[in-house]
């Protein structure tokens, strides 16, 4: 399975790792919730947690909006990520009016 490819991959020396794959690795696994894979690319320092789309949105909006909290919390979690205030604002009124305990408990 790609997991698998991408594993054998991240650990062969061999592997010259770019921002470009790096982040399309990354993106893959918000796309497809694939927890362990978005965990093995952020072990990575080529990766940019904090890449904006083409439609202008973060990953860790597009975890959120997927419902990928696992995701979601690794985000939130890496130093590098820079969530916008705004953005933290926005999940957690949305969090408040859903009544959903697992996204406030996270932020």
């Amino acid at each position: 399975n790609n997991r698998t490819i991408v594993k054998i991959l991240l650990e062969d020396k061999r592997t010259e790792l770019n921002k470009d794959l790096s982040n399309q690795i990354l993106i893959y696994s918000v796309m497809n919730n694939d927890v362990k894979m978005a965990h093995m690319i952020l072990k990575k320092d080529q990766v940019d947690v904090n890449l904006i789309d083409s439609d202008g949105k973060s990953l860790l909006l597009k975890a959120f909006e997927r419902n990928n909290f696992d995701i979601f919390k690794l985000l939130l979690q890496d130093k590098r990520t820079n969530p916008d205030r705004d953005f933290s604002n926005q999940i957690l009124n949305y969090s408040v009016m859903k009544n959903d305990a697992v996204i406030t408990s996270i932020i």
